[in-house]
């Protein structure tokens, strides 16, 4: 009887390891592909984002507010500790969720009274629902946003407002115009006048900007920017505080906290860590993020870019024309 063909050990053995070198070989090559997928979904989604922020404009005859206000009587400094809507949640019309948004003004008093759940039935949470569009699909965080309201279950958003060059920490915390740009000075004295501040970006609270306003161009002016769950990221419905402003809006500014991916030295979910670049527009993609301008063109902007230039495509109406 002659020999039975097959494999000896050592080639099993050599068969084995070539595959495995392949798998080896191949997998970056399937991560290369995969995340240049989510890169392109990514900047297509923000295309529709800001799309609708523009088709939001043609409508209204401005831009969305980046955060809106109780206006139901109640003072200026009880505002400040109540609920607000963020702009994502105005937009919702224009990227078909008119559901969600009818349930949203029904609630809230036609938005005058920033609420996102049933007052009858607590368990209809609209901050709840994750939509899909306002997530980067190369974000690998939680798709409720943990880190960004009291209870950690409003569907995230990878997307945030440009509010301008700087960004304070609170809304109650700025004294002066100078918190907003280098060069404007004047006290800020009452919260009835930082409810009306004018910022140098084109979403900000309590913001009613028209086209018009925006006198660098619109090609020339940042209006929504990505960042990533490892800067907390966002939510498209609103803040728990109203003076909670990076929760909606980020900044670009050349202070190190807060340029371009800036580097998160401690511990994210600690609300205490200092420093705590959280209004840093940031991404997973490597290299930069991506920006929509308000033209409604999306551009990757690399994080070496110059910090002048980075603070000047987010003012508005600088007179610096990139």
């Amino acid at each position: 009887m002659g020999k039975r063909a097959g494999l000896t050990l050592i080639e099993l053995l050599v068969v084995i390891a070539i595959i495995g070198v392949l798998i080896a070989l191949l997998l970056p090559a399937v991560q290369s592909a995969r995340e240049s997928a989510a890169r392109v979904t990514c900047q297509n989604q923000l295309k529709q984002v800001a799309l609708a922020t523009l088709n939001y404009e043609s409508t209204q005859a401005h831009f969305p507010a980046g955060l809106t206000p109780r206006s139901d009587g109640t003072p200026p400094s009880e505002v400040m500790e109540l609920h607000g809507f963020g702009w994502g949640a105005m937009l919702l019309p224009h990227l078909e969720q008119t559901e969600t948004y009818d349930f949203l003004a029904r609630v809230s008093a036609n938005f005058s009274e920033p609420r996102w759940w049933n007052p009858d039935d607590f368990e209809l949470d609209a901050a709840e629902i994750v939509i899909e569009i306002f997530r980067c699909p190369s974000d690998d965080g939680p798709r409720r946003n943990p880190l960004r309201n009291f209870f950690g279950n409003h569907g995230a958003s990878n997307y945030v407002a440009v509010v301008g060059p700087k960004l304070p920490a609170e809304l109650t915390g700025i004294q002066d115009l100078a918190d907003l740009r280098d060069d404007l000075t004047g006290p800020v004295a009452t919260d009835d006048e930082r409810l009306e501040l004018r910022w140098p970006g084109i979403m900000f609270p309590n913001s009613r900007t028209e086209a018009r306003e925006i006198v660098d161009g619109l090609s020339n002016t940042l209006m929504i920017g990505e960042r990533d769950s490892g800067h907390r990221a966002s939510t498209w419905c609103g803040t728990d505080r109203y003076t909670f402003l990076n929760n909606q809006l980020g900044c670009t500014s050349a202070d190190p906290r807060f340029t371009l991916n800036a580097v998160v030295l401690s511990d994210p979910t600690d609300i205490f860590a200092d420093p705590a670049p959280w209004a840093a527009f940031a991404s997973q993609h490597a290299g930069g993020a991506f920006f929509a301008r308000a033209d409604g063109s999306v551009d990757f902007l690399e994080d070496s870019i110059d910090g002048t230039l980075y603070e000047e495509l987010g003012d508005k109406a600088d007179g610096a024309i990139p």
